[in-house]
C-alpha cells in the first residue's frame, strides 16, 4: 500500500509541474502588414524604430508606425510528432495465479524497455522486453506494442496494447531445478493512462492495465513427467520516461 501511495504522489506532482509549464506566456507582436513576431527575447525602442530580438537569435527592426498591437499569449510548444523513441518503464503488479500457488503474496515488480517509432501525433509502434518478478517465478516477456494518443496537447490520454511471448522460469537460464522444468507462453498487456510531454522531446507516462501471462511447469521423476498450466493474472500500475 505504501508503494502504491508513493506512485500516485509522484504522478500528481509531475502533473502539477506540467500544468505550471503550460501556463507560460510570451509577448506577440502583430504588424500592420500581417506579419507576426513570436518568442521575443528583448524589445527596445530606438526613437521611431522598434528592435526585437527573438530567442532563436533573429533580429527585427521596423518603424513604430508599422506596429499594430502587442498581445500576451500562451507559449506555443512543439511536441514530438514523429521519430524514434526509447521508453523505460517500471511498475507494480497486483493479482493472483491460476491455479493459486501462493496463498499470501507481497507486491510484485516489473521493469521493461520499449524501442519504437512515432508515426504521427496519434500513433506509435514499438518492440519491447521486460522482466516481471513474481513470487511463483520470473517471466521475461518479448512483445510488440501499439500505442494511441488522441490529443496533441501537452497532456493526453494514452491507450496501448502489448502482445508477445513471455519466458517463465525459476532461474534466469531456464534450466531444470529440483526436477522441475518451466516454460513460458502467451503474454498480453492492454493499458490506459496518460502522457505528459515536455519541450525537450521527453515524456512522462502513467498507466493502469491488465497483465496476462501463460506458463507451464513440468515435474520430472524416474517414472513419469507431469505438467501444470499456470496463468498469471495481474493488475499493472506503471510509470515511464521516454526520450
Amino acid at each position: 500500500m505504501k508503494k502504491l501511495t508513493l506512485f500516485i504522489f509522484m504522478c500528481i506532482s509531475i502533473c502539477q509541474l506540467t500544468n505550471a509549464q503550460q501556463k507560460r506566456t510570451q509577448e506577440v507582436l502583430y504588424l500592420k502588414n500581417g506579419s507576426i513576431i513570436r518568442n521575443a527575447k528583448s524589445l527596445q525602442y530606438l526613437d521611431s524604430l522598434i528592435e526585437i530580438q527573438t530567442t532563436e537569435g533573429s533580429l527585427f527592426r521596423f518603424e513604430l508606425s508599422d506596429l499594430d498591437s502587442i498581445a500576451r499569449e500562451p507559449v506555443r510548444v512543439k511536441f514530438r510528432t514523429h521519430g524514434y523513441f526509447l521508453a523505460v518503464e517500471a511498475g507494480l503488479l497486483f493479482g493472483h495465479d491460476t491455479p493459486i500457488t501462493i496463498e499470501k503474496r507481497n507486491t510484485e515488480a516489473s521493469l521493461q524497455i520499449v524501442s519504437g517509432y512515432q508515426w504521427n501525433s496519434h500513433w506509435a509502434t514499438g518492440i519491447g522486453a521486460a522482466m516481471d518478478i513474481y513470487q511463483s517465478g520470473t517471466t521475461l516477456p518479448l512483445f510488440l506494442r501499439g500505442m494511441y494518443t488522441p490529443l496533441t496537447n501537452r497532456l493526453t490520454p494514452l491507450i496501448s496494447f502489448d502482445m508477445g511471448y513471455g519466458l517463465y522460469t525459476k532461474a534466469f537460464n531456464g534450466s531444470s531445478i529440483n526436477g522441475q522444468l518451466s516454460q513460458g507462453g502467451l503474454f498480453i498487456n492492454p493499458t490506459v493512462g496518460f502522457i505528459a510531454r515536455s519541450e525537450k522531446r521527453t515524456a512522462f507516462s502513467f498507466s493502469i492495465g491488465y497483465r496476462h501471462q501463460h506458463a507451464q511447469q513440468s515435474f520430472i521423476n524416474e517414472k513419469e513427467t507431469t505438467s501444470k498450466n499456470i496463468i498469471l493474472h495481474r493488475m499493472s500500475i506503471r510509470v515511464g520516461l521516454s526520450f
